[in-house]
């Protein structure tokens, strides 16, 4: 029983949960480009997270890619790193619970920071922070702070706060330009300032008293809210790339939640990978939402229902557009549809996959529709198709043969050509066979 069980957990159709439940999920028919943008774990140092965090900071993300809770999210990461070797993540362990962690943590040292850094405050106060920070279950997050209970009392976590020389917090609040720092960048500053420093005078309630906005692993000042600030960081700038952004702050939910919302109303718009420009710059050359809502409807018309498709190939279907006399590439056009609820879409193969209609885009399935229309084409015919019509650029012969293999095409690896099905590949077979007779 433990054998089987075993086989079925580590098999790449199905998605491990809670409870040694499972379901079926493609993990090797799906092309996960944006997934690994978004999450950008590579970025993580020395901390960990569950990722009940992702889910809860990313859930059009994981609606896009379906899936449904942290323990699935967990699996998936865990099978699809795996496979890319040890190198890609080398500081990267998985736990059974659905956390993650990257380089070395230490939990109760963390966790006694974010409480100290916000106290006084509740027992639930500080367990919605610990949640927000690390994405814990709250039902466990009372196990992780059992360390904390000498400073509770009257349902409050209380800490004497170590507080700074008035002209010590003056000579250090002058040095701090910048509109957004995190704590561990504060305590660097501090030490490096003065060879007396203490850190722990970095807390709440001293740099609440030098006007900043508290929290709970940063500071802000200048503005009124972290919404507030994002929204002028995504903004201020009609040109940009946003790689520098995204290294930052991608972490933060609140970030994230704020660039999607001015993607989605094309306050900012991707032109090509990572580089963004603003609807105020396009708007001072003449191109209106109007025209872009009038675009839209023109694709929607152009397209065939429920196909896949990407500009370049509806270009090469004969589909016109006055936006086109702007002269962006196929990928600013594809990503004016992000606002467009009538269409999907899925970064892959070095473009954008769209799709009419409302549907999960996987690699799987776009592949196995080109190769179905074809009924047999060979793998160099095929990456021609990708190239010339739809224009893709990031191909992988071996990783289209993985992909496919539970499609339902067939591929015949002496050959090195696909067919609609294994029926179509015996009737080539018996008729070359007659031929010969």
């Amino acid at each position: 029983i433990y054998s089987r069980k075993n086989r079925v957990s580590e098999s790449r159709y199905v998605l491990w949960k809670h409870g040694e439940r499972f379901r079926y999920y493609d993990i090797d028919g799906q092309d996960y480009t944006e997934l690994f943008e978004t999450l950008d774990l590579g970025s993580y140092k020395n901390t960990e997270i569950s990722t009940v965090k992702f889910m809860e900071s990313y859930p059009e993300l994981m609606e896009k890619y379906d899936i449904r809770d942290g323990y699935e999210l967990h699996n998936l990461l865990k099978k699809v790193t795996a496979q890319e070797g040890a190198f890609a993540y080398p500081d990267m362990t998985f736990s059974k619970m659905p956390i993650i962690r990257f380089g070395i943590f230490d939990r109760d040292s963390e966790i006694y920071s974010i409480m100290a850094e916000n106290a006084p405050i509740s027992m639930n106060e500080l367990s919605e922070l610990i949640h927000k920070e690390y994405g814990y279950d709250i039902k466990m997050i009372p196990n992780y702070i059992a360390h904390l209970m000498v400073y509770y009392h009257n349902g409050m976590f209380r800490i004497d706060h170590k507080e700074m020389s008035e002209e010590r917090r003056l000579e250090f609040k002058s040095g701090l330009t910048d509109d957004f720092y995190y704590f561990d960048e504060l305590k660097e500053i501090y030490r490096n300032l003065y060879e007396d420093a203490d850190i722990d005078e970095i807390n709440s309630f001293n740099l609440k008293k030098m006007g900043f906005l508290v929290g709970s692993k940063y500071a802000l000042q200048n503005f009124n809210s972290a919404e507030e600030y994002f929204n002028y960081l995504l903004k201020k700038d009609e040109v940009f790339d946003i790689t520098p952004l995204r290294k930052r702050f991608g972490s933060l939910s609140t970030y994230y939640a704020i660039a999607l919302e001015l993607r989605k109303n094309l306050e900012i718009i991707e032109y090509q990978p990572d580089n963004f420009i603003s609807y105020k710059r396009l708007e001072r050359s003449g191109l209106s939402k109007e025209m872009i809502a009038e675009y839209c409807d023109d694709v929607f018309d152009f397209a065939e229902d429920e196909t896949f498709f990407t500009i370049h190939s509806i270009k090469n279907a004969g589909f016109e557009s006055e936006l086109f006399d702007f002269g962006f590439e196929d990928y600013f056009y594809a990503n004016l549809l992000l606002a467009d609820s009538r269409f999907s879409l899925q970064k892959m193969l070095g473009t954008i996959i769209l799709y009419k209609g409302e549907r999960n885009i996987s690699f799987k399935d776009f592949i196995s529709v080109i190769i179905k229309k074809e009924q047999r084409v060979d793998i160099y015919e095929l990456d021609c198709i990708l190239r010339e019509q739809y224009g893709c650029t990031n191909i992988d012969k071996y990783d289209i043969i993985f992909k496919t293999g539970d499609s339902g095409v067939f591929y015949d690896s002496e050959l090195q050509k696909f067919y609609a099905d294994q029926e179509a590949y015996y009737r080539e077979i018996d008729s070359v066979g007659g031929n010969e007779n």
